[in-house]
């Protein structure tokens, strides 16, 4: 009667220990299938830059002009000289203050 008693105990034991090992072990695949996926977006997210960067390179290399090539550097890559300083110029807008009866 021990023994059954013993094994008995045994399996309840393993049985308990399992039922916590199987929710992290889903747990952990759930995290695996997300991070490849997360994998998968960023590397074709990577490719279609590379794209673009070729297709940049392309258009550059395809202007004849010192001028125009400036003019695309500067204009669609916001590329500068080297120390140089880029001013914007703001223009506020005047507002009319109204003045209230007791101003007046």
């Amino acid at each position: 009667m021990n023994k059954k008693l013993l094994w008995l105990i045994v399996i309840i034991i393993l049985l308990l220990s399992s039922f916590n090992v199987v929710p992290q072990i889903k747990h952990s695949l759930s995290k695996k299938k997300s991070t490849k996926e997360e994998i998968i977006a960023v590397n074709k997210k990577i490719e279609e830059i590379k794209e673009d960067i070729e297709k940049y390179d392309k258009k550059i290399t395809s202007l004849d002009d010192e001028f125009e090539k400036e003019r695309v550097a500067r204009n669609m890559f916001q590329m500068v000289k080297e120390n140089e300083i880029i001013y914007k110029y703001v223009e506020k807008k005047n507002k009319k203050i109204e003045k209230t009866e007791e101003e007046k």
